[in-house]
């Protein structure tokens, strides 16, 4: 499913990826099955501290398998995470999204979600690891 994000891995990169957040209070990890229990979906979100806002949440990524579009999926894992988020007295949640993903943004916006800012998001490899 990483890959329909266009970030292609393996099944044993996520496993070992989730491992890391798995018994972290600050993440939430929701993977969502089908009637077989295999995945059709999952949500990350963590709790953000900046040192010029209060915390918020962030939605790191979320996913839904193609097939899976329009069942309702989107919608309840995105709930669990509001409500993670609330659990933890948490009063914003954001979340970024490509901006090729109009799709998304339209989902986003269906569920309350309010277009904020545009940014640039700038990287760069460090060698020597």
């Amino acid at each position: 499913m990483c890959g329909e994000l266009g970030y292609p891995c393996s099944a044993h990169e996520i496993v070992e990826r989730f491992s890391h957040f798995l018994d972290r209070e600050d993440h939430f990890v929701l993977v969502a099955a089908d009637d077989s229990d295999i995945p059709v979906g999952w949500i990350h979100a963590f709790i953000a501290q900046r040192v010029e806002t209060d915390a918020f949440v962030e939605i790191g990524g979320m996913v839904v398998s193609e097939e899976y579009h329009g069942a309702g999926i989107g919608t309840q894992l995105l709930g669990k995470a509001e409500e993670w988020a609330k659990s933890q007295k948490v009063r914003m949640i954001r979340v970024r999204s490509n901006i090729v993903r109009e799709r998304a943004h339209d989902f986003y916006k269906r569920a309350g979600y309010k277009h904020t800012k545009k940014s640039h998001v700038f990287q760069k490899s460090l060698q020597g690891f």
